[in-house]
């Protein structure tokens, strides 16, 4: 479902592969902004970044979340996303 409101997700992909990816969109006035706080994994948990972006115009979270497939030399599963939040 396309939405112009900010949308937020965690992500497992490198912070040098997703700020290229942001930039990206950014310069493509696809959104407006982006922040992102990059977290240490505790108790178990992955190292993580928590993203918040803001649309520039109407955009489908479903395409994002292909866009941030990260694939790595030598691994069977890339690295994403979770499902984006409102």
């Amino acid at each position: 479902m396309a939405t112009l409101k900010p949308i937020s997700t965690i992500s497992y992909n490198t912070e040098s592969f997703l700020k290229e990816k942001l930039d990206t969109l950014v310069m493509q006035h696809i959104i407006q902004c982006y922040q992102y706080i990059c977290h240490k994994g505790e108790d178990g948990d992955k190292d993580h970044i928590h993203l918040r972006i803001e649309p520039n115009k109407k955009i489908d979270p479903m395409d994002l979340t292909e866009l941030f497939r990260e694939y790595e030399p030598g691994k069977d599963k890339p690295r994403g996303i979770r499902p984006w939040r409102p």
